[in-house]
């Protein structure tokens, strides 16, 4: 609802300027050079129309910047979280655990795992 009062002021806004200033100055003279009284009442009219819709302009975006940012970012929405599952599947062990011991071929130490290198000696294991 903030956002749509915001719109509406914004509108208004541009409207009325538009009348004011561009439209109905824009009638009232071209009726003045061709000396068509109802135009110029025309055109008249429309920057009068373009006047009040300023202020109201304003107090409705005034009004819409209050309340749209609590329309928007509304903290009381009914949310309730997913539940955790009741059982949680054991831990996977590591493959290299279950990897028969390697041993260097530099100083014969016993290597667990994937090692690249001896932690003994060093040595490049192949």
């Amino acid at each position: 609802m903030g956002k749509q009062i915001l719109y509406a002021g914004i509108i208004l806004l541009i409207l009325g300027f538009v009348f004011w200033l561009g439209i109905g100055p824009l009638i009232a003279f071209s009726a003045v050079t061709a000396l068509n009284a109802s135009l110029v009442l025309v055109g008249a009219t429309l920057s009068w129309i373009g006047i009040i819709f300023i202020p109201i302009g304003i107090i409705l975006t005034i009004v819409g910047a209050i309340v749209a940012p609590k329309t928007v970012y509304n903290y009381n929405y009914p949310y309730q979280p997913t539940q955790q599952p009741s059982y949680y599947p054991p831990p996977v062990q590591p493959v290299y655990q279950n990897l028969p011991p390697k041993f260097c071929q530099n100083c014969g130490s016993k290597i667990n795992g994937y090692c690249k290198f001896c932690p003994e000696c060093g040595n490049k294991i192949i």
